[in-house]
């Protein structure tokens, strides 16, 4: 993850190719009259698929894919998310960190919940 875009290498670093469709919000394209950011990044070991915070929400993106998703109708949808961490002992559940609190993502799609302890 970079400033201004998304770049994956298929072979080991020898060549890198930008992915960063879908991230047109959150990618800076060289103004200042919004923040921009890529913040953080975990990848989903069982299916490969990639979770991407930003200065303004969580995307998601396939490995066959060719755009990024914004995640929506999340308690978090218009937040900065700053850390993400997926656990081999909590399979299906990411947990996105942002400026009121960590929530708990449900990877197969169901509704995430606010954190016991929001941070501060």
């Amino acid at each position: 993850a970079a400033s201004r875009g998304f770049w994956q290498t298929p072979d080991s670093g020898a060549t890198w190719q930008e992915v960063s469709a879908g991230l047109g919000d959150v990618v800076d394209p060289g103004t200042a009259d919004r923040s921009y950011g890529l913040l953080a990044i975990s990848q989903n070991p069982t299916d490969g698929r990639l979770y991407l915070g930003t200065v303004r929400c969580l995307y998601t993106r396939a490995p066959s894919a060719a755009t990024w998703q914004k995640v929506t109708g999340v308690p978090f949808e218009n937040l900065e998310v700053t850390g993400l961490l997926l656990m081999d002992a909590a399979p299906g559940r990411l947990y996105v960190t942002t400026p009121t609190g960590v929530f708990v993502y449900d990877t197969a799609g169901v509704a995430p919940v606010a954190s016991a302890t929001p941070t501060g």
